[in-house]
């Protein structure tokens, strides 16, 4: 079941819509985290090399729909370390304090 909107306000209408014709929660779901991780290729890792293996970090990596979204997309499934959710903040926290130099 695709979703083809990149406008939250239409998606949300298409998953409402998908919902009420009879598709699963579980279908729905897995669209939405789909959708996300098209996104996320098309907007930002077409641009770059991608180099394997992909780790997944934040949030996102908390959702095991979402990771296994970006391994369909990607065709390799990420490595998400323990505490994924707080790699950004370290990192921040690190160049922040000086304890690490930015480029």
């Amino acid at each position: 079941m695709p979703m083809n909107s990149y406008c939250s306000v239409f998606g949300i209408q298409d998953l409402v819509t998908s919902l009420a014709g009879g598709a699963t929660m579980e279908d729905v779901a897995s669209a939405a985290c789909h959708s996300v991780a098209e996104q996320i290729f098309e907007q930002q890792l077409q641009e770059i090399e991608v180099r394997y293996p992909v780790i997944q970090v934040g949030g996102t990596s908390l959702i095991s729909g979402m990771v296994r979204a970006m391994e369909d997309t990607l065709g390799q499934r990420p490595i998400v370390p323990p505490h994924s959710q707080y790699i950004g903040a370290a990192g921040a926290a690190l160049l922040a304090s000086g304890f690490i130099e930015g480029h």
